[in-house]
C-alpha cells in the first residue's frame, strides 16, 4: 500500500519550464516547474505536500504533517466559505467494477466517452456536482487571495498556489461542458484560462513574478464576484482538459487529498465530524480521474490506462457516497479501490511525457 503514493510523489515531475501565458486559448499545459518548497503563511491553510520539485519536508507552522506514509504531507483543511453554504450533494449510486482481464474494453460511465473534445461525453452530474465544485472553488479563491497578498506570502507558497491554480482551472474547464447551471457557466472559459496563466506565471520568487501571477489572479476575482472578463480577452469555449490542465499538479493533488482522508477520516466520529470536507475532496479525485481518460493526456486511448483510471472514478464516487450515508466500512473499502487502482496504473505508466 506504500508504494502507491510514494509512486505518486516520485512519478509527478516534468520538464524544467513552462510555456508562456497567453491571453488566447491556453497552450498545451507544461509539465511542473522546478519552485521550491516553502512554509506556509500563517493563517492561510495550506494544501501542498513535501514538493517532488525539491524534495523537502512540508510543513504546517511548526508542526511537521506526518502520516503513515514514506514522509510528511501537509493537507488541505481550509473550510472558511464565502456566501451561503450550499447544501450537499444528492448520493451517487456507485458503478459496479466490470469482471475484466487486462486488455478488455474499459468501461465508459461514469467517465463515458473520452474522446469528446473537454470531456463532453462524461456523465458529469455523477462524477463531479457543481454544487460540490461551487465550494471548493470557495476554498481555493480564499486560499489563493491569502497566499498572493504579498511579495512574502507569495515566496513562500509559490508550489501550494501552483497547485490551486491548477485546481481551480480544471473546475472551470468542467464546467464549460457542465450539465448543471452555475452562476459562472458565461465566464467558466475566462477562469479557465486565467488560471492556466497563474499557473504559468507561479515559477520564481521575487516581486516581478508575484506581480505576474496576481494580475490574472485578481481578473479571476473579478469574474467570481459577477464582473467581467479583462477588456479584449478571448478564451475558445471548449478546450481538451490536456491543453489547459497540468497532470503532474493534479497528481499532487490527489496525493494530498488522500492521504488527508486516511489519515483524518479514520474513524466512524471523524468521518461524522469532516462530512463536508470529505465531500469535496473526493469529488476533487473523481473529477481528476474521468479528466485523466480524455485526449491530450499520454496514454489516455488505451485500454489498461483508461480501466484503472476508470477503477479510480469508481472508488472515488463510491467513498463519496458512503461519506453521505456515514458508511464508515464502505468509505475505508472505497479508498482501498482507490489506492489499488493507482497503484496499478503508476506501476504500468509510470513514464509519460509529463512526469507521469
Amino acid at each position: 500500500m506504500l508504494t502507491l503514493l510514494a509512486a505518486i510523489a516520485g512519478g509527478c515531475g516534468g520538464a524544467d519550464d513552462k510555456p508562456e501565458a497567453s491571453d488566447s486559448a491556453a497552450a498545451p499545459a507544461a509539465a511542473e516547474k522546478a519552485a521550491p518548497k516553502t512554509e506556509s503563511e500563517p493563517g492561510a491553510q495550506a494544501t501542498a505536500s513535501a514538493s517532488t520539485k525539491s524534495g523537502k519536508t512540508k510543513w504546517i507552522n511548526d508542526i511537521p504533517y506526518d502520516v503513515f506514509y514514506d514522509r510528511p504531507l501537509e493537507v488541505a483543511a481550509d473550510g472558511t466559505v464565502v456566501g451561503p453554504t450550499t447544501p450537499p450533494p444528492s448520493p451517487v449510486t456507485p458503478q459496479p467494477e466490470p469482471d475484466m482481464s487486462p486488455g478488455d474494453t474499459p468501461p465508459t460511465t461514469p467517465a463515458g466517452d473520452s474522446g469528446d473534445e473537454g470531456g463532453a461525453g462524461i456523465d458529469w452530474v455523477a462524477v463531479a456536482p457543481v454544487e460540490t465544485l461551487a465550494e471548493e472553488m470557495t476554498v481555493l479563491r480564499n486560499r489563493l487571495t491569502a497566499n498572493l497578498n504579498t511579495v512574502a506570502t507569495y515566496n513562500r507558497n509559490i508550489d501550494q498556489i501552483s497547485i490551486d491554480a491548477t485546481v481551480l482551472g480544471a473546475i472551470a474547464a468542467v464546467l464549460t461542458v457542465h450539465p448543471e447551471e452555475s452562476r459562472w457557466d458565461e465566464n467558466a472559459k475566462f477562469i479557465r484560462d486565467l488560471a492556466y496563466d497563474v499557473w504559468i506565471s507561479a515559477d520564481g520568487t521575487g516581486s516581478k513574478a508575484f506581480r505576474a501571477t496576481q494580475e490574472p489572479f485578481e481578473a479571476i476575482l473579478t469574474i467570481l464576484s459577477g464582473g467581467p472578463p479583462p477588456p479584449g480577452r478571448e478564451s475558445d469555449d471548449v478546450v481538451p482538459f490536456g491543453d489547459i490542465v497540468d497532470r503532474g499538479d493534479m497528481m499532487r493533488r490527489i496525493e494530498i487529498s488522500f492521504n488527508s482522508l486516511k489519515a483524518n477520516v479514520n474513524t466512524a466520529d471523524r468521518l461524522a465530524e469532516g462530512t463536508e470536507d470529505a465531500i469535496r475532496e473526493l469529488t476533487v479525485l473523481s473529477m481528476f480521474g474521468a479528466m485523466m481518460q480524455t485526449e491530450g493526456y499520454d496514454s489516455a486511448d488505451e485500454p489498461n490506462y483508461r480501466r484503472y483510471a476508470g477503477n479510480f472514478v469508481d472508488g472515488s464516487t463510491a467513498a463519496r457516497q458512503a461519506v453521505q450515508t456515514q458508511d464508515f466500512d464502505g468509505f475505508s473499502a472505497a479508498l482501498n479501490k482507490i489506492q489499488t487502482s493507482c497503484g496499478e496504473c503508476h506501476g504500468e505508466y509510470r513514464s509519460g511525457g509529463d512526469g507521469f
